[in-house]
């Protein structure tokens, strides 16, 4: 299809061909291991491509590629793994394209103590892909002759957009070719959409017995185009739908995306000023849940209150270890009853020293900040005893 970064070459890609010829004339002599299938992929030479007619001087070339590489794998006393072999081909391919020839038959032609297996390798390839190319050329121009690419679409895809890829695979590159689609009126985009085909089958019936005679006509083609239009709208409606709901979950995304950046990038202050409102937010759950400040504290769920904060984390637990909903009853009633409350501490009397201790003025300003938030919700329920729970507010969001 398009749009996969491979172009449809008319006579076969020449490269490919030397590459894959090389590789069925050396590799048996470099290696007696087995190609993994699923690691290395089948041999294309075994997939049905055409003989490529191979010159004399190629298949000398070869002969004596095929020797020196025997040779060289047996002067080194164990047999090349199929990877190995293969890696050696390959950056003997990438030499010949970055090595000119002369220099190819000088490296050859230098006496060593090693075979000069790379350049060899390189040179037989040189002379392999000039075949190649003659053989690839001689095959396009015959497939030009025919009419180039021929393609032919078998169904209908629910996008005019997707058949239009494939009718473009014919005619690239300014080659010849065509394009044809021979659709079933038993096709699946038809029967999923219920499109009515009984007059076609009708028609048939009347004219003839035969079923597989074609159906064309202009007629016959407008309604298969309505009939993908009609499709595109509804998908289309759908992705729309998709994105209206999504609209829901974006205003979060963009949230929690902030919140990152704001962790990552921002001032100290600034990130522990938002971890205090967040944990203070799940303290207002908590005690908002379970409590009323028209009501005395006789009345609100102490315990429940005491039991989901204390399972918050493991220094809460410790903290309030041993006290129960009757100690912070008798605390609340006490903070009640007097005629002022000690904002330097915001700590409940006969219950635990919060441990953050606001020593420094950052952190006192900080507590002030989060104590006046509290007393000016306005969505916070009003009552008799609203100071009293402000101030449970406080104390529990502090820990």
């Amino acid at each position: 299809m398009a749009g996969r970064g491979t172009d449809i070459i008319l006579g076969g890609n020449p490269k490919m061909l030397a590459k894959e010829i090389l590789m069925d004339s050396l590799l048996p002599f470099m290696t007696q291991e087995a190609p993994n299938v699923e690691t290395h992929g089948e041999p294309i030479s075994q997939k049905g491509l055409s003989k490529v007619k191979v010159g004399p001087s190629s298949l000398a070339l070869l002969a004596k590629t095929a020797l020196m590489a025997k040779y060289v794998c047996k002067s080194e006393g164990n047999s090349w793994s199929y990877q190995k072999a293969k890696s050696t081909i390959l950056e003997s391919i990438e030499l010949s394209s970055s090595v000119k020839i002369e220099e190819l038959e000088k490296q050859m032609a230098e006496e060593s103590e090693m075979y000069p297996l790379l350049p060899t390798i390189a040179f037989a390839y040189h002379s392999v892909l000039e075949d190649s190319e003659l053989h690839c050329s001689n095959e396009g121009n015959e497939v030009k002759e025919l009419g180039g690419l021929h393609v032919i679409g078998t169904s209908l895809h629910e996008s005019r957009r997707i058949d239009n890829q494939l009718r473009g695979r014919a005619g690239r590159q300014g080659d010849p070719g065509s394009t044809r689609f021979m659709v079933s009126l038993q096709d699946e985009m038809f029967q999923k959409f219920n499109f009515n085909t009984e007059w076609a089958v009708k028609l048939i019936s009347r004219i003839t017995d035969n079923e597989d005679i074609p159906i064309e006509g202009h007629a016959v083609v407008k309604q298969l185009l309505d009939l993908q239009i009609n499709v595109e709208k509804f998908f289309f409606g759908i992705r729309k739908s998709l994105v209206e709901f999504d609209e829901v979950l974006e205003v979060q995304r963009k949230h929690v995306y902030n919140l990152r950046q704001l962790m990552l990038t921002g001032e100290p202050g600034s990130c522990q000023e938002q971890i205090f409102q967040y944990m203070q937010a799940v303290v207002d759950e908590i005690v908002l849940g379970n409590s009323d400040p028209e009501k005395p504290p006789t009345y609100w769920k102490l315990g429940k209150i005491l039991g989901e904060f204390i399972q918050i984390g493991e220094v809460l637990h410790d903290s309030f270890k041993g006290f129960t909903k009757q100690d912070v009853l008798s605390s609340l009633e006490e903070v009640y009853g007097s005629k002022f409350i000690t904002v330097d501490t915001f700590s409940l009397p006969n219950l635990p020293m919060h441990p953050n201790g606001f020593r420094s003025i950052r952190k006192k300003v900080s507590s002030l900040k989060r104590w006046h938030a509290i007393c000016e919700d306005d969505t916070l329920k009003k009552g008799r005893y609203q100071v009293t729970s402000n101030l449970l507010h406080k104390y529990l969001g502090d820990f």
